[in-house]
Parts: structure tokens; C-alpha cells; sequence
């Protein structure tokens, strides 16, 4: 059981991520709904807070990423494509940061980048989430898996996401609280 517990901490780490890339919203939505400028003080600070929820949040998400790739390989054994999905991510986070400053020298050439970092991502959420709650499904037969399997074709609403995460992470904890011969599983053929 020490796949799932890896794959449980993994997602317990996104979730956290999730709602740690909230605050930033909610910071932007306080800008323009206050009509705060970002050279006041006040907009200073918005925006200092932006980016300490933006790196905070990017951190959690790294270490959560780390050990669903772990999780995936040691549940659905190596090669299998929630785990490769991870990888896609961390390629799309690459190119996301590349594109940052890439904006400044070539406009053009950074809006090609973020495009194609928003590609990647795309690619790797299906993998990742809607690929990996679908295969979690059919090979432990956990309900929460196959809710958030609905829930993560929803990608373009941000709660369902959330909501899907948190499903996850609840399947996994049953799955390692549990003592019931359905919840026993080997990762050898």
C-alpha cells in the first residue's frame, strides 16, 4: 500500500496547490473590481501578493507532480500514460517560464511560447488527471475515482477541477484505510 499512500500525498499536494492558485485570482478580481492601480500602494502589494501565491502555489504543485509520477509508475506500473502526462507538465511549465521573458525581446515570438506552453498543458491535464482518474477506475473500482473521471471533463470550470482533486485524494485515503480483499491490489502482472 505504499504506491497508494505516494499517489495520495501526490494529490493531497496538487489540491493544496489548486487552492493556493486561488488567491491570485481572487487578488486580480480585487484589482479590477476595486479599481485599484497596481503603481499605488495598494496595487504594490496586490500584485507582491500575486506573486508570492504564484511561486507558493507553483512550489506545492512541483512536489505534489514529483510524487504523482512516483504514485502512477508504482500503481499502474512504469510507462503508463498518467505518469507521462507528468512529465508533458513539467515541459509545459518550461515553456511557460521561458515565454515570460521572451515577452519583453519579442513579443510575437513570447505569445508563440505561452500559446504553446497552454497546448502542452492541455495534453498533460488529460493525461494526468482525466486519463489517471479514468485507469485508477478501472483498475481499483473506487467510485471516487470514476466521479472525478466526470468531474475532470469539466476541465474548463475551475471548481469541478477542484472538486475532482479533492475526490482523488478521498479515493486514495479509503483506499488506504481500507482492509476489504476488493481493496487489495498487486502491481505485478
Amino acid at each position: 500500500m505504499v504506491e497508494v499512500a505516494v499517489l495520495r500525498e501526490g494529490f493531497k499536494y496538487v489540491l493544496i496547490s489548486q487552492l493556493l492558485f486561488l488567491v491570485p485570482f481572487a487578488a486580480v478580481l480585487a484589482v479590477v473590481v476595486l479599481g485599484v492601480r497596481l503603481l499605488d500602494p495598494g496595487g504594490v502589494a496586490v500584485f507582491l501578493l500575486f506573486l508570492a501565491a504564484v511561486f507558493a502555489a507553483a512550489a506545492v504543485g512541483f512536489v505534489g507532480l514529483y510524487k504523482l509520477w512516483r504514485g502512477y509508475n508504482a500503481v499502474l506500473g512504469s510507462g503508463n500514460w498518467p505518469a507521462r502526462g507528468v512529465l508533458f507538465t513539467f515541459v509545459a511549465v518550461a515553456l511557460y517560464i521561458a515565454a515570460l521573458p521572451l515577452f519583453l525581446l519579442s513579443p510575437p515570438a513570447g505569445i508563440g511560447l505561452y500559446l504553446s506552453s497552454n497546448a502542452v498543458s492541455l495534453v498533460s491535464y488529460v493525461f494526468v488527471f482525466v486519463l489517471g482518474s479514468k485507469e485508477l477506475y478501472d483498475k481499483l473500482k473506487v467510485p471516487e475515482f470514476h466521479k472525478a473521471f466526470i468531474l475532470y471533463l469539466f476541465f474548463f470550470l475551475l471548481v469541478p477541477v477542484v472538486v475532482a482533486t479533492w475526490l482523488m485524494y478521498r479515493g486514495l485515503v479509503k483506499l488506504g484505510q481500507a482492509s476489504a480483499p476488493e481493496f487489495k491490489f498487486s502491481t505485478t502482472p
